[in-house]
């Protein structure tokens, strides 16, 4: 995955003032308060430091690895499975904003943000109104200290959405489409991968026939052979 210059903003944004909106970002670095609405010389300062300590730490490599790291435990282990490059990103920012500002332990942090990830690829949290809805995902962590509370406000949103009328009723229906690509089939396949599964007539597991690192000029994934166009 390779972040174009303004999505890497949004990051910048989300880590340093715990805002979504770009339209903030102007306002911001002329040194407006968004609390009282003043502008001055010193607040500017202030901002324009707050956003380049946020910068190093968004492109700091080994931040951006170990990332991916939490992305892997969420099952998402191949490219093809990803669908929202959106999604990817503000969950960065969550896992930057636990890890600096909260210092939630390394492990417990790898954990909720990979059930995050999960939950926001399968929903599609981010694709109708990614701003507003980051807003309101940020917003929940502006009043809460230490690392406990930040694992607790997840957990509390992904237990809300992802409820027993989620996986009985609307997964369901949401799996059965003949679309060539959807998040709740890519989350299928992730959870194929967490579970080890095997693939059709093999001994491999999914997660190993999906492992990126083996180049084919052919997909990994050939449904066509089970679901032919013509039926």
């Amino acid at each position: 995955f390779l972040p174009a210059p303004d999505q890497l903003l949004r990051v910048n944004v989300a880590l340093g003032f715990r805002r979504a909106r770009l339209e903030n970002v102007y306002s911001l670095l002329r040194g407006k308060d968004l609390q009282t609405g003043e502008f001055s010389p010193e607040k500017r300062d202030e901002q324009f430091a707050i956003l380049h300590q946020a910068q190093e730490d968004t492109l700091d490599l080994s931040n951006w690895h170990d990332f991916f790291k939490v992305v892997q435990r969420a099952g998402y282990v191949h490219p093809s499975l990803i669908t929202s490059g959106t999604a990817l990103l503000y969950t960065y920012a969550l896992w930057l904003i636990g890890k600096r500002d909260f210092q939630v332990d390394s492990f417990r942090l790898r954990e909720i943000i990979a059930q995050w990830f999960f939950m926001v690829s399968l929903t599609g949290r981010y694709t109708g109104s990614p701003e507003a809805r980051m807003e309101q995902d940020l917003a929940l962590l502006r009043d809460i200290s230490g690392p406990d509370d930040f694992v607790h406000t997840l957990q509390q949103q992904i237990t809300a959405v992802l409820t027993h009328d989620y996986w009985e009723v609307t997964l369901p229906n949401e799996l059965a489409t003949a679309a060539a690509q959807s998040p709740a089939q890519a989350a299928y396949f992730a959870a194929l991968c967490l579970l080890n599964a095997p693939v059709l007539y093999s001994k491999m597991t999914v997660r190993e026939l999906l492992n990126p690192s083996i180049l084919s000029p052919k997909s990994a994934l050939e449904r066509h052979h089970l679901f032919p166009r013509n039926y």
